[in-house]
């Protein structure tokens, strides 16, 4: 499947990228929505819940310009959190981010 994106769509970032842990490799940063749309389409788990599902429409509608590239992050985090991929830093802990308790994952440090 080829994604199609409008002009500069690549250049959307979060303030802070999401940590995830796909396969047994170390932790990777996600930095915006179209990075976050390729390791959904691409490297996610075949087992998908409805996290999943909102996160991959929404990485569609920001890299459209129709909605705020931050509105994805969260339901990314929620997408991750579900898939049991979410890595929590301190940085997300200090920030006050609910995660934790979403993700049901431990903090790393």
């Amino acid at each position: 499947m080829q994604i199609e994106y409008e002009k500069n769509c690549c250049d959307l970032r979060w303030h802070i990228p999401v940590s995830v842990l796909l396969g047994h490799s170390l932790p990777e940063d996600i930095h915006g929505p179209y990075e976050a749309l390729n390791c959904l389409t691409h490297r996610w788990p075949e087992e998908r819940g409805e996290h999943y599902e909102r996160a991959r429409q929404l990485c569609m509608a920001a890299m459209g310009r129709r909605i705020p590239a931050e509105i994805v992050r969260e339901a990314f985090v929620a997408a991750s959190g579900e898939a049991g991929l979410l890595v929590l830093t301190q940085g997300d802990l200090t920030q006050g981010h609910d995660s934790a308790r979403d993700a049901g994952r431990p903090a790393m440090s």
